[in-house]
Parts: structure tokens; C-alpha cells; sequence
């Protein structure tokens, strides 16, 4: 009667056992069919992102040749040729800007310390902020023209806030930046607005920053740093490299190469 009894238990346990086994492969099961069905979803939604983020280089080269065909509402040539690094948002929203929402997506674009050329965008985001002015009913274009490469550093950043985090002042507007102060010295970034046609330099203190990870994503793939995408080091997708090479090449036309000298 004992072993029966040791004999029944061990055969209530087998089957205990295998009970949670089969659960579990079920369970497995199930999860492997909801990955399975959703490869679809996300493969469609990194296309998304991809058509989205070349769309937006497109309307950032689009903003820098509306702005530098201006006679004298522009940036200052002088300065455009020393800049590091531009960035520019297209079409930020004032609600979403004002209130904290998602703002604005934009790129920015650095130049190689060897070539002088600027290189590949990285996608960014802006967000909540008192920009100091009314952008109003209709949406604005917000551009960045970093100085160094301390401000190069700071866009590569994964979040940052201007006037805390990198200096920010309003830019100088019109053929010529020499009529201006100290703005080599005192910022890292001019900030730069245009709403409804004008154009002028703004303080953008408390804007925050942030990289667009989901669209470096799509176009760069998940092995890619910030720092590398700006620096050229990220291999984006050839059939997209010249389509993401429209800002750059914009620049070019008003910012001839300059490379980095010892000083």
C-alpha cells in the first residue's frame, strides 16, 4: 500500500508536469505568432519613418534656400561660412511648441574637421520652451547655426536645453555679421525664427532638444551613435545617401568647405 501510494503521488506529479510543460510551449507559441504578426507593423512603420525623415531634410534645404535668397533679411554670410554645425526645424507648431506637445522635427548637419564639408543629417526633435515671441496662428521655421564644436557635442547629446545647457542668443540679420558684437565669443548657437514671411533673430532660452531616436533609426540602423551620424561614420541605405545629402549640399552654395586648422 505505501508504494502504491509514493507510486500515485510520482504519477500525479509526471502529470503536473507535464501539464506546465504544455503550457508553457503554448505560451511560447502565442508569443512567437504575436512577434511573427506584428514584423509586418513594424517594417511598415520604419518605411514610414524613413519617407518622413528624407521629407524633412528636403524641407530643411528647402527653409535654408528660401532664407539665403533674401537681399538683406538673412543670415550674415560671414557667419554662415563659420559655422560647425545648422540646424533647422521646418514648420514647428506654436501650440505644441508653446504647451510642451511634440514640437517640431528637424535635422542637423555638421561640418567634417578634415574636409570642412558638411556631412549626413541627424534627425532631431524640439520640444517645450517659452521662446520669448508670438509665433502666432501659422508655423515657423527655427534655425541653429552652432559655432564650434562644443556645439556640435551638445546636438549629439539624447536631451539638452538651450540657454542651460549650450549658450543661445538671437542671430544677427543681413549681408553682413561684422556689424555685430561679440557673438563669436558669448553663444554656442544663434537661433534664427521666420513666421508668415519674416525673418529675424530670437532668443529660443528653454527650447529643449532631443535626438529623433525612431528616424536615426530608420535610416541609420540600430548600431549608430549620434556622434557617428555626425561625423559620417553611420552607411545609411545607398539608394537614400543622396537624397539625404540635400541639406548639405544646400549649405554648400552659401558655406564653402572649411576645414578645422590648429589655432
Amino acid at each position: 500500500m505505501q508504494t502504491d501510494r509514493f507510486g500515485s503521488k510520482r504519477s500525479s506529479l509526471a502529470t503536473a508536469g507535464s501539464v506546465r510543460g504544455r503550457t508553457t510551449l503554448r505560451v511560447l507559441a502565442l508569443g512567437a505568432l504575436v512577434a511573427l504578426l506584428a514584423l509586418p507593423g513594424l517594417a511598415a512603420d520604419a518605411a514610414n519613418d524613413r519617407r518622413e525623415s528624407l521629407s524633412k531634410v528636403q524641407d530643411a534645404a528647402k527653409v535654408v534656400r528660401q532664407i539665403m535668397g533674401a537681399k538683406d533679411k538673412r543670415i550674415p554670410d560671414d557667419l554662415l561660412k563659420e559655422a560647425v554645425c545648422v540646424a533647422v526645424f521646418p514648420n514647428v507648431i506654436k501650440g505644441a511648441f508653446i504647451v510642451g506637445g511634440s514640437g517640431g522635427r528637424g535635422c542637423a548637419v555638421a561640418r567634417d574637421p578634415k574636409t570642412g564639408r558638411f556631412g549626413q543629417p541627424l534627425f532631431l526633435k524640439i520640444g517645450s520652451g517659452s521662446v520669448g515671441f508670438q509665433i502666432g496662428g501659422s508655423s515657423t521655421d527655427l534655425i541653429l547655426v552652432g559655432l564650434n564644436r562644443d556645439a556640435q557635442a551638445t546636438l549629439a547629446k539624447g536631451e539638452w536645453t538651450l540657454g542651460a545647457d549650450a549658450a543661445v542668443a538671437g542671430g544677427p540679420v543681413g549681408r553682413s555679421a561684422t556689424a555685430g558684437t561679440d557673438w563669436k565669443l558669448d553663444s554656442q548657437f544663434l537661433s534664427y525664427s521666420r513666421s508668415k514671411g519674416a525673418f529675424a533673430g530670437v532668443a529660443l532660452d528653454g527650447s529643449k532638444i532631443m535626438v529623433d531616436k525612431d528616424r536615426n533609426l530608420a535610416v541609420y540602423g540600430p548600431e549608430a551613435t549620434p556622434e557617428q551620424i555626425l561625423m559620417g561614420q553611420a552607411k545609411p541605405d545607398p539608394k537614400i545617401a543622396r537624397s539625404l545629402s540635400a541639406l548639405a549640399s544646400t549649405l554648400a552654395r552659401y558655406s564653402p568647405p572649411k576645414p578645422d586648422v590648429p589655432r
